[in-house]
């Protein structure tokens, strides 16, 4: 099987279309063993049997056809300024992984920018330019160094959070734990399943930990498997090859937030984004394979992606096979135009409503028309911070104006270049339509499931498929200006350059956490004090217990022990989620008053003698707790020489 993978015959973007079936593959066929039966020892190896078998008649049936298409390699001499500039890059590039991995931290932070040298922006800056140099100059290996460069710009979660970041990551990552251990997680749901699966069967063959694997899989499979995705369509369309470089070197520019860690929402939009890209190019029987895979496997990690993914995929076989005279039946029923503006028009409003249908069935079908209160404006100019901030928040409160303006560049495109261009009319009515189903999601659905401050989250992730659909405009539009700038003199294309690998550092910065005077993430991450605490807790308890303890403690406990803490009333014993009873009981004890009342109500709801109440020094009124906690508890125990305070409680 190996063999087939690097196959050396084959054309050159055959690897990412064999790993890629591979990995699609591992997905679906992992999470359908698990539906029917589990992915215990016995379900993983006959998960491994049948996607060996199935890869290989994949393999065989579509061999032949890819042999024929394969273009014979010229060889020649590497010239000296491309060494040059290579072993530069290269440098500039390490020295940057060096500059991350040195400043990772096992402490609370809320942004990795709290961490990182401001060395670290000259060098990536430099890293960018020697790209650029050797994009211009034509590498052989430009494609290479492109994926390196989306790789270190992905990757800043993965070196600078030593423990984890954010909430859900370690639901996730404790959830494969817990499917490892006893095969599957009862009730068996019907999202999420592909990742899990994925990261399950990973873990076995390669020997990888879950926790590296569900850190590392999205920003390394983004950076290996984007570029060659777009690259090869462009490719397909447009001859110039710097141009084509160029575009993927300023996709850049695009926020690229959910690129940087991995979720299964995450992992998903990468997978509909590939299914876009390679549907878009699909005319061997391997890629249209490949394109099937990754819409079936998008569906099974996450159906807010995956619904889009097949739509998308059913638009492309109805266009296919309408412009077939060889599919009999099928050629002649999908012939009349009429029948297929049938279908695209039943498509669109598939598209436009699917997903507000969705939500509403979670919202037990109630709605409520809720016109937005403050409407953001047009075009906003910061003025608080330095020059820098400043230029930069300039860029990100204004990137919807940006990528509109880029898209409809893209779409005049599109519209000139029509009967070449053809497929994209599929992306352009999805575009729309999954804009239609963001304003009547946002209108419409109250999202009474939903905490507070997650429901502008689901809203947003339709805003996030439509700009998907409507990607290969912008992408266009960008290659556009890559060809224009490759077509100006030195002198006049300087400016451009400097000023487009600006924006690039600047989305560099705001597509992570930060905290400046414009915008602050909030959310801290989990320490190595908060992992002793829970250790420390799980080692003093004589018996059943609950603790009360914010998000990050909270998910240490999963980190370290696990999902299999259930109490009375089905309560997990640290306030998880965070939307439960015992998390309304933590708010209770740190902003009203941290009284043993609380802790007893608590202890009752779960059905133990035994409590603790965790409170971390950079809570903001920390000081008052702290010495109010201490008159109320039975015992109390410091951590970390004061970075976190238990109190101890029986009843």
């Amino acid at each position: 099987m190996i063999k087939h993978i690097g196959e050396k015959r084959l054309h050159q973007t055959n690897w990412e279309l064999n790993l890629l079936i591979l990995l699609t593959l591992t997905s679906s066929v992992g999470a359908i063993i698990y539906y029917l039966y589990s992915l215990n020892s016995l379900g993983v190896s006959l998960s491994l049997i049948l996607i060996i078998a199935i890869f290989s008649i994949i393999i065989k049936l579509t061999k032949s056809k890819e042999n024929k298409s394969f273009p014979k390699k010229t060889k020649g001499k590497i010239k000296t300024p491309e060494i040059v500039f290579s072993l530069l890059y290269l440098i500039s590039l390490i020295f940057s992984v060096w500059l991350l991995i040195s400043s990772g931290t096992k402490t609370s932070i809320v942004t990795p920018w709290s961490q990182v040298p401001v060395t670290f922006f000259l060098v990536f800056l430099l890293s960018l330019v020697f790209l650029f140099i050797l994009v211009y100059q034509e590498s052989k290996y430009s494609l290479i160094f492109i994926r390196l460069q989306y790789f270190l710009t992905f990757s800043l979660i993965f070196f600078i959070y030593k423990i984890g970041y954010g909430f859900d990551p370690f639901i996730h990552e404790a959830t494969s734990k817990l499917i490892e251990k006893k095969g599957l997680v009862e009730p068996k749901t019907f999202y999420y399943i592909g990742q899990y699966s994925l990261i399950l069967i990973l873990h076995k063959i390669t020997f990888l930990p879950i926790v590296f694997l569900n850190k590392i899989l999205v920003p390394f499979l983004a950076a290996l498997f984007l570029p060659g995705a777009i690259y090869s369509w462009l490719k397909e369309y447009f001859q110039n090859k710097t141009a084509n470089l160029l575009a993927l070197m300023l996709l850049l520019i695009i926020p690229f937030s959910w690129a940087t860690f991995t979720i299964p929402q995450n992992l998903a939009y990468l997978f509909l984004i590939l299914t876009v890209f390679w549907g878009l190019k699909a005319k061997s029987g391997r890629e249209i394979v490949t394109t099937t895979l990754l819409a079936f496997s998008t569906i099974l990690i996450h159906p807010i992606a995956g619904i889009p993914a097949l739509l998308f995929l059913a638009g492309l076989a109805v266009t296919r096979c309408g412009k077939s005279n060889l599919l009999g039946f099928c050629g002649k029923f999908f012939h009349h135009k009429f029948i297929l503006r049938a279908i695209y028009i039943f498509l669109f409003l598939a598209a436009a409503i699917s997903l507000p249908l969705a939500f509403s069935f979670l919202n037990d079908f109630r709605f409520n028309f809720n016109i937005p209160q403050n409407l953001p404006s047009l075009f906003q100019i910061p003025g608080k911070e330095n020059f820098y901030l400043n230029f930069i928040y300039l860029i990100g409160f204004n990137y919807k104006i940006i990528l509109s303006l880029l898209a409809l560049l893209g779409i005049f495109i599109y519209l000139k270049n029509k009967q070449k261009l053809n497929k994209l009319g599929i992306n352009l009515g999805l575009g729309i339509a999954f804009l239609m189903s963001f304003i009547i999601t946002k209108l419409f659905i109250p999202f009474d499931f939903l905490i507070q401050y997650e429901k502008a989250n689901y809203t947003n992730r339709i805003l996030i498929i439509s700009l998907i659909f409507l990607a290969p405009f912008i992408i266009i539009a960008l290659r556009e200006l890559g060809k224009r700038i490759k077509a100006q003199k030195i002198s006049l294309a300087l400016p451009w350059v400097v000023f487009l690998l600006i924006l690039i550092l600047s989305n560099l910065y705001l597509s992570y956490p930060r905290k400046d005077n414009y915008h602050n993430s909030h959310g801290l991450s989990v320490s190595s004090s908060d992992l002793k605490a829970v250790n420390w807790i799980e080692q003093d308890a004589r018996e059943e217990y609950l603790v009360l303890a914010n998000q990050q403690v909270s998910v240490a406990a999963l980190r370290e022990l696990g999902f299999d803490h259930y109490l009375k009333n089905d309560l997990y014993f640290y306030p998880i989620p965070t939307g439960g009873k015992l998390y309304q009981f933590y708010l209770d004890m740190v902003y009203e008053e941290p009284l043993k009342e609380n802790m007893n109500k608590a202890m009752d709801l779960a059905g133990v003698r035994e409590s603790y109440f965790v409170l971390n020094k950079y809570w903001w009124a920390f000081e008052k707790i702290k010495n109010e906690a201490k008159l109320e508890a039975d015992d109390w125990e410091i951590i970390d020489e004061g970075k976190i305070y238990i109190f101890k409680y029986y009843k």
